[in-house]
């Protein structure tokens, strides 16, 4: 049977089609960064000169040096705005920690990049201008609920710092295909495994409070006997009546 002669069974009316009687859709469009969802970056600002709440500390930076010696410390604007479906977006400022790198023997090209340079000696150490940002002190990315491209926790300068330095550090010999899987392995797989193998603890401990909960909650019911279980049930919502002291008030005869 050809469509047509199918088609002939049904009585169907040509009604047309009028565009204002169309359902509308409300649905906004979000085509750039005022109208984009979440926090909209706005940029990244650097500065050698330190953080009057969170400075870089010297004796920390003379340690990096044992493994890095063109290293220089950075401290990081990441400047974000506010989603717009909060209805008052707001600009909101990251600060966190950072490397740069003064390369003398260039391998590639280093993209340029402002730095605010302090008055030198700062805090009692000479350097120079970075011409290459190394990587930025923070934790893992992607840890928020809901915004997944805001920056990772604030890691102070410290001990932690100068082990990531001399774990990187071991590439500066290496390939540039070997530095970047080494790169690879210590700033990305490395902290996944970390933070796994962390979570799988907790986990573990969780287990093992619930299991020793339940193994106590068993030992309670089992010195209960059935006679007070029965009381128990047989009282419940029965409260006995609060006893009040009384004054018998009698006539003098």
């Amino acid at each position: 049977m050809e469509l047509s002669e199918w088609a002939s069974d049904f009585n169907l009316e040509q009604v047309p089609v009028t565009p204002s009687l169309l359902p509308r859709s409300r649905v906004p469009v979000r085509d750039s960064f005022y109208t984009a969802p979440g926090y909209r970056e706005i940029g990244m600002f650097y500065s050698c000169v330190p953080d009057p709440a969170y400075p870089w500390d010297s004796k920390v930076m003379r340690e990096i040096w044992k493994y890095a010696p063109d290293a220089i410390p950075m401290w990081v604007h990441w400047v974000f705005l506010s989603p717009q479906e909060t209805g008052n977006p707001e600009v909101v400022v990251f600060g966190r920690h950072a490397l740069g790198r003064r390369i003398e023997n260039q391998r590639g090209y280093l993209e340029p990049f402002r730095c605010h340079m302090p008055t030198m000696p700062c805090q009692g150490l000479h350097f120079e201008r970075p011409n290459d940002i190394w990587f930025i002190h923070q934790g893992q990315m992607g840890k928020h609920p809901k915004y997944k491209d805001l920056p990772g926790d604030y890691l102070p300068f410290d001990s932690d710092l100068v082990k990531k330095v001399a774990d990187i550090s071991q590439g500066f010999k290496m390939t540039d295909a070997e530095y970047r899987k080494h790169l690879e392995e210590v700033m990305i797989r490395n902290p996944i495994a970390r933070e796994m193998l962390r979570v799988k603890h907790n986990s573990s401990e969780k287990a093992y409070a619930r299991r020793h909960v339940d193994e106590y909650v068993d030992r309670q019911y089992e010195k209960v006997g059935d006679q007070e279980v029965l009381d128990f049930y047989r009282g419940r919502g029965v409260r006995e009546r609060e006893k009040k002291p009384m004054v018998v008030v009698g006539s003098t005869p």
